[in-house]
């Protein structure tokens, strides 16, 4: 038998008989009641005695403050008689039939701590060889840094890394190594308008043969994708110190100081080419006229 908390109007319980030890008659009258709430100090019962004379039970209604515990004792007795007790335990409802929230050990509080601690001890369990695992759409938005290394392949796609994604020293020094990027791993327009910002790939940072044959197609890089200062100073300048720096009309003055083409020929031939081409019209113009006369 138990009780809701507090309850407001108590059911009876069955206690049991009194006896008359002397002969052994049951009692259905003059009886009394003491009860102890929690073990408490025994006092006199403020409910109600009831009698079944037919089987001699007798019966207990406490009143609601009795039942204000978790444990009710209940004891009926009569002078010269055996008597009898139960006990009777409140369960986690009150009087309304809502669960006892402060309830120390069963209290939605204390199972809540409980199931946060078991939930914790089972996801600090190291996981592996499982599969069929995947993430919320928001599963990694609250992450701010991660610190675990990727040893395996990224064998899916990345749908896209917004404008400015890549930000700066996102690369470290020598982090891409030789060969990293395949024959066509980027393809056309792989990188958008600013996605490289300043100083994202470090020194270093794309090491020898880091780009496979073919692997920058056409269009990797559209239009602004290297925004300014992506690409340092020193960086141009080594690119720069393998081209010509000499204007055209530097290299006319160069050939002209050392002599004409045109003179040079001459110098060769020893002949004047324009006379020379005068003569030999006249020539074939002579030639033509005999020609005509034989």
């Amino acid at each position: 038998m138990s009780y809701p908390k507090n309850a407001v109007t108590p059911k009876a319980v069955t206690v049991g008989s009194v006896v008359l030890i002397a002969t052994g008659a049951v009692q259905t009258d003059g009886c009394s009641v003491r009860v102890s709430l929690d073990s408490g100090a025994w006092g006199a019962g403020g409910g109600t005695l009831a009698y079944d004379a037919a089987s001699g039970v007798v019966t207990y209604a406490p009143i609601q403050g009795e039942t204000n515990g978790a444990v009710l004792m209940i004891a009926v007795y009569k002078a010269d008689c055996l008597g009898s007790s139960t006990t009777v335990l409140m369960d986690l409802q009150s009087a309304d039939n809502n669960v006892i929230l402060a309830n120390a050990t069963y209290g939605l509080s204390a199972l809540r701590t409980r199931g946060d601690s078991a939930w914790i001890t089972a996801t600090s369990t190291a996981v592996s060889d499982k599969t069929g695992f995947k993430l919320a759409s928001d599963g990694l938005a609250a992450v701010t840094a991660w610190t675990v290394n990727l040893t395996g392949n990224l064998s899916g796609s990345v749908g896209s890394i917004g404008t400015g994604g890549i930000v700066a020293a996102s690369f470290a020094a020598d982090s891409i190594a030789a060969a990293t990027f395949a024959t066509g791993a980027l393809t056309a327009d792989a990188f958008a308008a600013d996605a490289l910002v300043a100083a994202t790939f470090a020194t270093g940072a794309l090491t020898a043969d880091a780009f496979a044959a073919d692997a920058l197609v056409a269009a990797t890089f559209a239009t602004d994708a290297i925004a300014a200062g992506a690409v340092s100073a020193a960086a141009v300048t080594k690119i720069q110190s393998g081209l010509s720096t000499h204007s055209a009309a530097n290299v006319k003055t160069a050939i002209e100081a050392a002599g004409s083409h045109l003179a040079l020929i001459l110098a060769d031939t020893g002949t004047d080419i324009p006379a020379t081409i005068v003569t030999a019209q006249a020539t074939l113009t002579k030639l033509d006229g005999m020609l005509e006369e034989v």
